[in-house]
């Protein structure tokens, strides 16, 4: 029973587990989705518009060379126009200071530097065009371009290209030259301080929802884990507790209708007892009128000399057979009563010990030895009644199956933790098949030519109505070991007894 609810128990956690992780998940993906979409939009718009100020840059400064003299110049400039290549580069050393860009220089359409803010000599290769080759074909073309975002170290980059055109030969005045323009990194610091908006806000978001996934997780298994309780209780047979679920949901709506079966078991739990009483009221009556004057009979044959000893025989017979009824009645009653625990802590060995007394009689008849091995300071807590009942129906087993010879040994010992006692009953009797071993806590269930079927069926119920739990073991022809764990409550304290004839 107690592994039963652990293992449900371990269920609801990982319902519980399966909701949080799937809150968690969900807001995970959503985060991480608007953070890739926001980040994404926010960098190419970024992107783009640092593309129109570039061109715009270049634009401006490309109009003010096409409508100059230096125009005109460009197409036939070459290393020996010193003053020409000093006022170029005057023109775009203060563009950049102006604009406060990382970058300006002027090319022709063989990617040589005629002016460079970088000090690139005139006629050298610009190398950081080689990737741009693209953009560079379309500026040349006549349209105003710029490059991809492209990493360097300590940043991105991106280039403006804007043609130059000497726009005293006409509106189709061929390109001259391409003035590039290169945007600074620090442009794109608005980026990483919305990466960390962002980051905060996913880390917050994350929070908050393991925050509200363990409260609406905690709403959902803490009622369940109740009804699980109370469905334990329930298998137990204890049905005097009230099952209340305080939720306006499906699962209180569950509760009410566990609450409604809980009280319709118990009435008809009720009438079923009220129904065996009358009916073991109404046999054992019959069966002591049978029993007393099965009495009068013996003494009667007892006195007709040797023609009445030799009907004893017979009226032994009669009287075993009513004995047996009467357990029988006897049994039938102890399945059906329902009777609350009362617990108390008592000593082990004594406790066995009565057993052994009662029963080593009847299992001497059968030419079986019962042996009690414990430590005389062990307690347990438990029903002591209840507990001594289901312990006698086992020891009766074990000594019936042994087949008129052979031995039952009876210990007890507690868990590593103390936190369980272990009554273990082993037999040298017959044994029992694995089929067997399935069926036999079923109740009426019996491989006796005489049986109820219900010792072992009722010692369950009372192991499981404690919270503990029964184990069989056994192998055909070897014998059978039945173990009865119970928990064990240290907070309860045995009471002293009061010696008999005390008045004070």
């Amino acid at each position: 029973m107690r592994s039963f609810f652990y293992r449900n128990f371990g269920d609801l956690m990982t319902l519980r587990s399966k909701l949080i992780g799937a809150s968690l998940l969900s807001t995970f993906v959503i985060f991480v989705l608007s953070g890739i979409v926001i980040y994404g939009s926010s960098r190419q718009e970024l992107e783009d518009e640092l593309g129109r100020r570039l061109i715009s840059i270049g634009t401006t400064a490309s109009s003010f060379l096409s409508k100059s003299v230096d125009a005109k110049q460009i197409t036939r400039i070459d290393g020996t126009k010193k003053r020409v290549l000093k006022r170029l580069s005057k023109k775009l050393l203060d563009l950049k200071s102006q604009t406060g860009v990382e970058r300006a220089f002027l090319f022709d359409r063989n990617l040589k530097c005629i002016v460079d803010t970088n000090d690139t000599p005139f006629g050298e290769n610009l190398y950081v065009l080689g990737p741009h080759q693209k953009e560079i074909d379309l500026a040349f073309n006549g349209e105003n371009t710029s490059s991809v975002l492209f990493s360097k170290p300590g940043g991105f980059d991106k280039i403006g290209f804007v043609p130059v055109r000497d726009t005293q030969l006409g509106e189709n005045a061929e390109v001259v030259a391409i003035i590039g323009i290169v945007g600074s990194a620090a442009y794109f610091e608005i980026l990483n301080d919305l990466f960390k908006v962002l980051s905060v806000l996913f880390v917050f978001g994350v929070l908050l929802a393991v925050a509200i996934s363990s409260y609406l997780s905690r709403r959902i298994t803490e009622p369940v884990k109740e009804l699980v309780q109370a469905a334990q209780k329930v298998g137990r047979g204890e049905l005097a507790e009230s099952v209340h679920i305080h939720t306006n949901d499906e699962i209180g709506l569950l509760g009410k209708a566990f609450e409604k079966m809980r009280i319709d078991i118990l009435q008809r739990d009720e009438q079923m007892q009220m129904m065996l009483s009358g009916i073991a009221h109404e046999v054992r009556n019959p069966l002591g009128g049978m029993a007393l004057f099965l009495g009068l009979l013996r003494e009667d044959l007892a006195q007709e000399g040797d023609e009445g000893l030799s009907k004893l025989g017979q009226v032994d017979k009669i009287q075993r057979e009513l004995f047996y009824l009467e357990d029988v009645v006897s049994n039938f009653l102890d399945f059906a009563k329902n009777t609350p625990l009362s617990v108390e802590s008592f000593s082990v060995h004594t406790f066995l010990a009565e057993i052994v007394e009662l029963l080593e009689a009847d299992a001497s008849g059968n030419n079986v030895v019962l042996t009690v091995e414990v430590d005389s300071s062990l307690k347990m807590t438990g029903d002591k009644e209840k507990i001594r009942g289901a312990i006698i129906n086992i020891v009766r087993n074990a000594y019936q199956s042994c087949q008129r010879s052979g031995k039952v040994y009876i210990t007890a010992s507690k868990s590593p933790d103390s936190a369980e006692r272990c009554i273990r009953v082993q037999d040298e009797g017959c044994g029992m098949d694995e089929a067997t071993i399935k069926s036999v806590l079923t109740p009426f269930f019996t491989t006796k030519e005489q049986g109820s079927g219900l010792g072992l069926a009722l010692a369950n119920r009372i192991i499981g109505q404690h919270g503990g739990r029964l184990k069989i073991e056994s192998e055909v022809g070897k014998g059978t070991v039945v173990s009865c764990t119970l928990p064990f409550d240290d907070s309860i304290q045995m009471e002293d007894k009061i010696p008999e004839g005390w008045l004070g």
